[in-house]
Protein backbone atom coordinates (compact mmCIF):
# COMPACT_ATOMS: atom_id res chain seq x y z
CA UNK A 1 0.00 0.00 0.00
CA UNK A 2 1.26 3.55 -0.58
CA UNK A 3 3.08 5.38 2.01
CA UNK A 4 2.20 2.75 4.50
CA UNK A 5 4.31 3.12 7.85
CA UNK A 6 6.97 0.69 8.52
CA UNK A 7 7.96 -0.39 11.98
CA UNK A 8 11.09 -2.09 13.06
CA UNK A 9 12.09 -5.44 14.78
CA UNK A 10 13.75 -2.57 17.59
CA UNK A 11 10.69 -0.91 18.08
CA UNK A 12 8.63 -0.99 21.05
CA UNK A 13 5.51 0.65 19.77
CA UNK A 14 2.50 -0.47 21.21
CA UNK A 15 -0.47 -1.09 19.08
CA UNK A 16 -3.55 1.39 20.15
CA UNK A 17 -6.32 0.27 17.61
CA UNK A 18 -4.78 2.51 14.92
CA UNK A 19 -6.21 0.56 12.13
CA UNK A 20 -3.28 -1.11 10.84
CA UNK A 21 -2.15 -4.78 10.55
CA UNK A 22 1.41 -6.37 10.05
CA UNK A 23 0.93 -8.80 6.84
CA UNK A 24 4.84 -9.33 5.41
CA UNK A 25 7.95 -9.15 6.74
CA UNK A 26 10.69 -8.32 4.55
CA UNK A 27 14.58 -8.74 6.07
CA UNK A 28 14.09 -6.63 9.58
CA UNK A 29 11.46 -4.28 8.28
CA UNK A 30 7.82 -5.18 8.52
CA UNK A 31 5.13 -3.50 6.40
CA UNK A 32 1.76 -2.57 7.94
CA UNK A 33 -1.76 -2.37 5.56
CA UNK A 34 -4.82 -1.41 6.66
CA UNK A 35 -6.96 -3.86 9.10
CA UNK A 36 -9.00 -6.19 7.47
CA UNK A 37 -11.67 -9.08 8.48
CA UNK A 38 -8.71 -11.58 7.85
CA UNK A 39 -6.15 -10.17 8.97
CA UNK A 40 -7.28 -7.99 12.03
CA UNK A 41 -5.27 -5.20 14.27
CA UNK A 42 -4.05 -6.80 17.99
CA UNK A 43 -5.89 -5.01 20.18
CA UNK A 44 -5.17 -1.97 21.93
CA UNK A 45 -2.60 -2.75 24.57
CA UNK A 46 -1.37 -5.24 22.82
CA UNK A 47 2.54 -5.60 23.19
CA UNK A 48 3.10 -5.35 18.70
CA UNK A 49 6.68 -6.77 19.34
CA UNK A 50 5.38 -9.84 20.79
CA UNK A 51 2.71 -9.89 18.23
CA UNK A 52 4.68 -9.84 15.34
CA UNK A 53 6.71 -12.41 17.30
CA UNK A 54 3.97 -14.69 17.46
CA UNK A 55 3.16 -14.29 13.97
CA UNK A 56 6.54 -15.50 12.69
CA UNK A 57 6.96 -18.10 14.69
CA UNK A 58 3.53 -19.41 13.98
CA UNK A 59 4.59 -19.59 10.38
CA UNK A 60 7.63 -20.54 10.81
CA UNK A 61 6.61 -23.60 12.32
CA UNK A 62 4.49 -24.63 10.23
CA UNK A 63 6.71 -24.10 6.91
CA UNK A 64 9.34 -26.05 9.17
CA UNK A 65 6.57 -28.21 9.56
CA UNK A 66 5.84 -29.12 5.90
CA UNK A 67 9.89 -28.99 5.04
CA UNK A 68 9.89 -31.60 7.67
CA UNK A 69 7.27 -33.40 6.14
CA UNK A 70 8.35 -33.46 2.31
CA UNK A 71 11.91 -34.94 3.57
CA UNK A 72 10.07 -37.47 5.48
CA UNK A 73 8.03 -38.59 2.22
CA UNK A 74 11.13 -37.95 0.06
CA UNK A 75 13.45 -39.96 2.01
CA UNK A 76 10.72 -42.90 1.99
CA UNK A 77 10.19 -42.58 -1.12
CA UNK A 78 14.01 -42.85 -1.88
CA UNK A 79 14.39 -45.90 1.24
CA UNK A 80 11.61 -47.59 -1.14
CA UNK A 81 13.41 -47.37 -4.16
CA UNK A 82 16.94 -48.39 -2.51
CA UNK A 83 14.80 -51.80 -1.33
CA UNK A 84 13.32 -52.17 -4.71
CA UNK A 85 16.65 -52.09 -6.54
CA UNK A 86 18.60 -54.13 -3.72
CA UNK A 87 16.10 -56.90 -4.68
CA UNK A 88 15.89 -56.50 -8.22
CA UNK A 89 19.62 -56.95 -7.82
CA UNK A 90 19.70 -59.96 -6.32
CA UNK A 91 17.69 -61.47 -8.98
CA UNK A 92 18.89 -62.79 -12.43
CA UNK A 93 16.89 -60.00 -15.10
CA UNK A 94 14.56 -62.40 -17.73
CA UNK A 95 15.68 -60.51 -20.92
CA UNK A 96 18.54 -57.98 -21.47
CA UNK A 97 18.44 -55.63 -24.23
CA UNK A 98 21.64 -55.42 -26.41
CA UNK A 99 22.62 -53.44 -29.25
CA UNK A 100 20.40 -50.46 -28.75
CA UNK A 101 22.55 -48.41 -30.89
CA UNK A 102 22.77 -51.01 -33.88
CA UNK A 103 22.06 -50.15 -37.31
CA UNK A 104 20.78 -53.84 -37.56
CA UNK A 105 18.54 -53.17 -34.86
CA UNK A 106 18.46 -54.00 -30.91
CA UNK A 107 18.81 -57.85 -29.50
CA UNK A 108 16.74 -59.26 -26.66
CA UNK A 109 18.91 -61.62 -24.93
CA UNK A 110 16.62 -64.22 -23.16
CA UNK A 111 19.41 -64.28 -20.51
CA UNK A 112 17.43 -66.02 -18.07
CA UNK A 113 16.52 -69.09 -20.11
CA UNK A 114 20.55 -69.44 -20.80
CA UNK A 115 21.30 -69.74 -17.15
CA UNK A 116 17.92 -72.28 -16.02
CA UNK A 117 17.67 -74.12 -19.26
CA UNK A 118 20.01 -76.21 -20.59
CA UNK A 119 21.55 -74.15 -22.84
CA UNK A 120 25.18 -75.42 -23.01
CA UNK A 121 26.83 -76.35 -25.86
CA UNK A 122 26.24 -79.65 -25.37
CA UNK A 123 22.55 -79.59 -24.33
CA UNK A 124 23.08 -81.28 -21.11
CA UNK A 125 23.49 -78.25 -18.57
CA UNK A 126 22.77 -74.01 -17.74
CA UNK A 127 25.25 -71.82 -18.96
CA UNK A 128 27.34 -70.99 -15.82
CA UNK A 129 27.43 -67.06 -14.78
CA UNK A 130 31.32 -66.34 -15.47
CA UNK A 131 31.42 -67.82 -18.83
CA UNK A 132 29.97 -63.97 -19.71
CA UNK A 133 30.57 -62.93 -16.26
CA UNK A 134 34.50 -64.13 -16.33
CA UNK A 135 35.55 -61.14 -14.33
CA UNK A 136 33.31 -62.63 -11.14
CA UNK A 137 35.83 -64.82 -10.09
CA UNK A 138 38.58 -65.26 -8.10
CA UNK A 139 42.25 -64.55 -10.41
CA UNK A 140 43.27 -68.13 -9.68
CA UNK A 141 40.00 -69.71 -11.58
CA UNK A 142 40.20 -66.97 -14.19
CA UNK A 143 44.15 -67.66 -15.26
CA UNK A 144 42.50 -71.56 -15.69
CA UNK A 145 40.08 -70.33 -18.84
CA UNK A 146 42.75 -68.10 -20.87
CA UNK A 147 42.78 -65.44 -22.47
CA UNK A 148 40.89 -64.15 -19.65
CA UNK A 149 42.75 -63.04 -16.25
CA UNK A 150 41.40 -59.67 -15.27
CA UNK A 151 38.73 -60.36 -12.60
CA UNK A 152 36.79 -57.47 -10.66
CA UNK A 153 36.91 -56.82 -7.86
CA UNK A 154 40.98 -57.75 -7.88
CA UNK A 155 40.65 -59.42 -4.43
CA UNK A 156 37.81 -61.68 -5.60
CA UNK A 157 37.09 -64.51 -3.33
CA UNK A 158 33.64 -65.91 -4.65
CA UNK A 159 32.51 -67.06 -7.94
CA UNK A 160 29.21 -65.40 -9.45
CA UNK A 161 26.22 -67.87 -9.18
CA UNK A 162 22.60 -66.88 -8.82
CA UNK A 163 22.55 -69.12 -5.53
CA UNK A 164 25.56 -66.64 -4.66
CA UNK A 165 23.89 -63.56 -6.09
CA UNK A 166 20.21 -64.20 -3.76
CA UNK A 167 22.09 -65.61 -0.51
CA UNK A 168 24.84 -63.76 0.36
CA UNK A 169 24.15 -60.34 1.36
CA UNK A 170 28.42 -59.36 0.98
CA UNK A 171 28.85 -61.03 -2.67
CA UNK A 172 30.07 -58.53 -4.93
CA UNK A 173 27.51 -56.40 -7.45
CA UNK A 174 27.58 -57.94 -10.52
CA UNK A 175 29.09 -55.91 -13.69
CA UNK A 176 27.39 -55.51 -17.10
CA UNK A 177 29.11 -56.20 -19.89
CA UNK A 178 30.08 -52.36 -21.19
CA UNK A 179 31.55 -51.40 -17.62
CA UNK A 180 34.80 -52.87 -19.19
CA UNK A 181 34.16 -53.79 -22.66
CA UNK A 182 32.39 -50.55 -23.87
CA UNK A 183 31.65 -49.10 -26.83
CA UNK A 184 34.22 -47.89 -29.48
CA UNK A 185 36.69 -44.53 -28.43
CA UNK A 186 34.50 -44.63 -25.02
CA UNK A 187 36.34 -44.98 -21.82
CA UNK A 188 34.76 -48.25 -19.30
CA UNK A 189 33.88 -47.77 -16.14
CA UNK A 190 36.04 -50.39 -14.16
CA UNK A 191 39.18 -49.99 -16.61
CA UNK A 192 41.93 -47.53 -17.91
CA UNK A 193 40.87 -48.65 -21.38
CA UNK A 194 38.86 -51.23 -23.11
CA UNK A 195 41.12 -54.38 -23.08
CA UNK A 196 42.45 -55.88 -26.47
CA UNK A 197 43.91 -59.01 -27.34
CA UNK A 198 46.27 -60.42 -30.18
CA UNK A 199 44.26 -63.49 -31.45
CA UNK A 200 46.18 -66.55 -33.45
CA UNK A 201 47.08 -65.03 -37.02
CA UNK A 202 46.23 -61.69 -36.45
CA UNK A 203 49.09 -59.10 -36.75
CA UNK A 204 47.26 -56.51 -34.85
CA UNK A 205 45.17 -56.59 -31.10
CA UNK A 206 42.02 -56.25 -31.41
CA UNK A 207 39.96 -53.43 -29.26
CA UNK A 208 37.61 -55.93 -27.22
CA UNK A 209 34.12 -53.32 -27.58
CA UNK A 210 30.98 -54.10 -26.39
CA UNK A 211 30.48 -55.40 -30.57
CA UNK A 212 33.50 -57.74 -30.43
CA UNK A 213 32.94 -59.01 -27.22
CA UNK A 214 29.03 -59.67 -27.39
CA UNK A 215 29.20 -61.04 -31.19
CA UNK A 216 32.69 -63.53 -30.45
CA UNK A 217 31.28 -64.88 -26.98
CA UNK A 218 27.27 -64.90 -28.16
CA UNK A 219 28.12 -66.03 -31.44
CA UNK A 220 31.44 -68.48 -30.99
CA UNK A 221 29.01 -70.30 -28.40
CA UNK A 222 26.06 -70.69 -30.80
CA UNK A 223 28.40 -71.82 -33.43
CA UNK A 224 29.56 -74.71 -30.94
CA UNK A 225 26.20 -75.22 -30.31
CA UNK A 226 25.48 -76.39 -34.06
CA UNK A 227 28.52 -77.85 -34.76
CA UNK A 228 27.55 -79.95 -31.49
CA UNK A 229 24.15 -80.97 -32.52
CA UNK A 230 23.63 -80.59 -35.92
CA UNK A 231 19.86 -81.76 -35.45
CA UNK A 232 18.92 -79.62 -33.09
CA UNK A 233 15.42 -77.99 -34.20
CA UNK A 234 15.49 -75.18 -34.11
CA UNK A 235 19.03 -74.52 -34.42
CA UNK A 236 20.37 -70.86 -32.77
CA UNK A 237 21.45 -68.15 -34.99
CA UNK A 238 25.14 -68.46 -36.13
CA UNK A 239 27.58 -65.77 -36.07
CA UNK A 240 26.59 -65.77 -39.61
CA UNK A 241 23.14 -65.10 -39.75
CA UNK A 242 22.74 -61.09 -38.07
CA UNK A 243 19.53 -60.32 -38.31
CA UNK A 244 18.04 -63.38 -36.60
CA UNK A 245 19.10 -61.84 -33.46
CA UNK A 246 19.06 -57.95 -34.03
CA UNK A 247 15.64 -56.86 -34.92
CA UNK A 248 14.62 -53.40 -35.93
CA UNK A 249 11.69 -51.85 -33.93
CA UNK A 250 9.11 -50.07 -36.09
CA UNK A 251 8.77 -46.39 -35.42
Amino acid sequence: MEGCPKIYLTSNTIARGSGWVVTEALNAEFIIQEETATHPLPRAGTDLISWISEEVNMKLFTLFALIGLSLLLLSSASQINCDVSAQDAKKPPETIILAKESKLGQVTFHHLDHITKNRSADGTKPIACVECHHTAQPAAEALKHPPHKTVWPADRTTTLTAELLEKDPTAPAVNICTDCHARAETKPKLLPEIPKLKFEGSDEPTILTNQQAFHRNCGACHDAVVKARPDLTPPPPTSKKCVACHKKIAA
